[in-house]
């Protein structure tokens, strides 16, 4: 995935942020109608309770028996209301759905009937007694404050204000001729309108920007995954480049100059069985370079005794293998651990091929913070110095420890065998150089 991807990918979650979407709008509040509706019961069988206690009192207070009626009117309103959220609570459609629109268009007007009859009680009051008419309006308005609070949504608000507004003025204009009465009650009620839809805003705001956040998080994290789903399969492909590589490099050129030598007929069948079994060495060099313990020193040089060991029982030397538990390096990726395979298993074929050794010992321990690999025989030795000049073994071999980040140090006397020291650092830098401290 290129940078110009992820930083266009960055630049639309940023206009997503500035421009929050019809979808999350419609969750928002169908999520606030939520967070009123689960206290339906509560709010319901309070409104009724204080319903039935005002008709009573003002009943007892006015004594007029049609205030029973109200009574009856007011409870079963709310009586129709809970039926109806008892019945939307059994089967609740998806939020933002045209169900759901039309459950909301059916509180709508069961909240206004009810506000309706709520503001009918001034109706029932003797015209004449003000302290009692103002004491019901002042209740009503209280109603209203309670279902604005309580309502959800804007539409159940405006039909909850409207309704007991409504008959509330009427009923202080035409039943008790108090015009001031009817101008302070729609000046309140605009009032309260528009608070309850502010509330309704301000929280319907909320909740859609935190929803929205959440949406922001969720395609963040989906973007995170996709690109390190892109970066691992370019870590795979670069791995699979890498194996090629050193196949290439490895068997292809050694099967390639024995073709070039078998095509000239100057090659025995025990030379070419020899090729044969380096390229195989070196073919399972790899496959365990690729192994998940490659970082286990331990374990990598195991696997290379198992490889190695018949070889060297077939020419008559002796190993001596000397080995104690040694920590893991975290740093040793594939290639390099192929490269310390590679470093160990030429020094084995020289001492092999040229030194005529009859022991020969390999031997790891930790000094301080390295681990040190020792393969020492007992063969005829050479000059370093000359070989140095004149041989690409150990100028490969110099190569391979500065990538792995080690020291190389070979010695070697004519007659008095030879060693080789190769220490390797527990903790390296990302740039293959060792870490003190």
């Amino acid at each position: 995935m290129s940078a110009s991807t992820h930083n266009g990918d960055t630049g639309t979650l940023a206009v997503r942020a500035a421009v929050p979407s019809k979808k999350s709008l419609a969750q928002a509040e169908g999520e606030l109608f939520q967070t009123s509706f689960v206290r339906w019961r509560v709010a319901l069988g309070a409104a009724a309770s204080l319903s039935l206690l005002v008709g009573l009192i003002f009943y007892f207070l006015a004594g007029n028996a049609f205030l029973l009626a109200w009574i009856v009117l007011q409870v079963g309103a709310y009586a129709v209301q809970a039926m109806a959220c008892l019945r939307y609570e059994r089967s609740p459609p998806d939020i933002a759905t045209p169900e759901f629109s039309r459950w909301i268009t059916v509180w709508s007007i069961l909240t206004a009937i009810t506000g309706l009859i709520s503001g009918s009680l001034l109706w029932f009051l003797p015209a004449d007694n003000q302290g009692l008419l103002l004491s019901a309006t002042a209740i009503s308005a209280t109603f209203a404050i309670g279902e604005v609070s309580a309502a959800g949504h804007a539409r159940l608000a405006i039909a909850a204000v409207v309704s007991q507004a409504l008959m509330a003025c009427l009923a202080l204009g035409f039943h008790a001729h108090l015009p001031l009465g009817v101008v302070l009650c729609v000046a309140y009620s605009g009032l309260l309108l528009h608070f309850g839809l502010e509330l309704n805003r301000s929280m319907l705001k909320n909740i859609e920007q935190r929803l929205h956040a959440e949406e922001l998080a969720r395609e963040i994290e989906a973007g995170q995954r996709r690109l390190l789903e892109a970066e691992h399969q370019q870590s795979v492909l670069r791995e699979r480049q890498r194996v090629m590589q050193d196949m290439h490099d490895g068997l292809g050129s050694a099967l390639s100059s024995a073709l070039v030598v078998l095509d000239r007929g100057s090659l025995s069948v025990t030379e070419a069985a020899e090729i044969m079994r380096e390229c195989v060495d070196d073919l399972r060099l790899i496959v365990d370079s690729l192994e998940p313990t490659s970082k286990d020193v331990t374990t990598l040089l195991g696997m290379l005794r198992y490889r190695l060991q018949s070889r060297i029982s077939a020419t008559g030397v002796q190993l001596h293998w000397k080995m104690v538990d040694l920590p893991s390096l975290p740093w040793l990726e594939p290639s390099l651990a192929l490269d310390l395979l590679r470093l160990i298993q030429e020094a084995i074929a020289n001492a092999l091929r040229h030194a005529s050794a009859t022991e020969l010992e390999v031997g790891a321990r930790l000094t301080g913070q390295d681990i040190e690999i020792v393969v020492r025989d007992n063969g005829k030795g050479f000059d370093p110095a000359a070989a140095a000049n004149s041989g690409r073994g150990m100028r490969i071999m110099q190569t391979r420890a500065k990538r792995l980040g080690a020291q190389l140090m070979v010695h070697s006397m004519p007659n008095l065998g030879t060693v080789v020291n190769l220490l390797l650092p527990t903790r390296r830098a990302p740039g293959g150089t060792r870490t003190t401290g």
